[in-house]
């Protein structure tokens, strides 16, 4: 998969009282299910949840090749 830093302008689309935003093809977003988090600063984030696109994710984790001894 080509991960990279990818940055688009976006709209967002009103939905009643939902906000929707279509995410791009060429951003990569493995599986269906997702967390979305807003920080005390207002940034928002989108991570993968479901467990496939947890697995993809999971080797750029810093430190996904450590194992835990406890």
């Amino acid at each position: 998969m080509p991960w990279e830093t990818v940055e688009r302008d976006g709209t967002i689309i009103l939905n009643g009282d939902d906000r929707n935003k279509l995410i791009p093809n060429e951003f990569v977003l493995v599986g269906t299910k997702i967390k979305i988090r807003q920080e005390q600063g207002g940034e928002i984030t989108i991570y993968p949840a479901s467990p496939e696109g947890i697995a993809a994710v999971a080797k750029f984790h810093p430190f996904s090749d450590w194992e835990d001894d406890g």
